[in-house]
């Protein structure tokens, strides 16, 4: 974290009343667990943190993440793709995406990759510097399918990407590893567990076939 805890103790020593709101939740968890008892409020961005955090503070509460209606909504696409992702390439991801055969197939990837591990060439070739939110709202709108990856030790909640590609009326392809995706999107986005399944499921969406069923999913 980047605010140090004694510019929280001098704010509520001067009568300031202060509240953090977590967005790396659960994941850094055991930092907020230090930090949380300093403050008046905490709002996380999973629901499974709620009680841990609430054992350190009981003034704790959810608070998921979001979109912006400014930014995220159906609007003229910048290029075209058959599928996309736009995040960091933590090293699972990674490995999902170098184990599936990508050929034949339009695959963009934008962010931070090769980091943790060094890329292999398939991927080097499709992999572009990161863009900003703005832009990636209409290459959104510009793919057939739209990946959302998961970190490992993902919790129960949404991640913003989930929220943006629906507000941008994508499609979504989406790691299956929170149960909130199913609460709140049901079989309105499609779901993957691991490179074999995603692999089947790229193909799968992009058939010719079943492009109207992936339009109205999207819309």
């Amino acid at each position: 974290m980047g605010f140090h805890p004694d510019a929280v103790v001098l704010l509520r020593a001067q009568g300031f009343r202060v509240a953090v709101a977590f967005t790396e939740s659960p994941y850094d968890d055991s930092h907020h667990e230090r930090f949380a008892p300093l403050c008046d409020y905490v709002f996380t961005n999973d629901w499974w943190s709620v009680p841990r955090l609430t054992r350190v503070n009981p003034r704790t509460y959810y608070l998921p993440t979001a979109y912006s209606e400014d930014r995220h909504f159906p609007q003229e696409p910048e290029g075209r793709a058959d599928v996309i992702f736009i995040g960091t390439g933590f090293g699972e991801r990674q490995a999902i995406l170098e184990a599936i055969d990508w050929t034949g197939i339009d695959l963009q990837l934008y962010g931070f990759f090769g980091w943790q591990k060094q890329l292999d060439a398939r991927l080097a070739a499709v992999t572009h510097e990161p863009i900003t939110n703005d832009e990636a709202a209409r290459r959104y709108c510009g793919a057939k399918i739209c990946l959302n990856f998961y970190r490992d030790g993902a919790g129960y909640s949404l991640n913003p990407r989930a929220y943006e590609l629906a507000a941008c009326g994508a499609f979504q392809l989406a790691q299956d590893s929170v149960p909130e995706a199913h609460q709140l999107f049901g079989d309105s986005i499609a779901y993957y567990d691991d490179a074999r399944s995603l692999g089947e499921g790229v193909r799968y969406w992009l058939r010719p076939e079943n492009e109207e069923r992936r339009y109205n999913m999207a819309a």
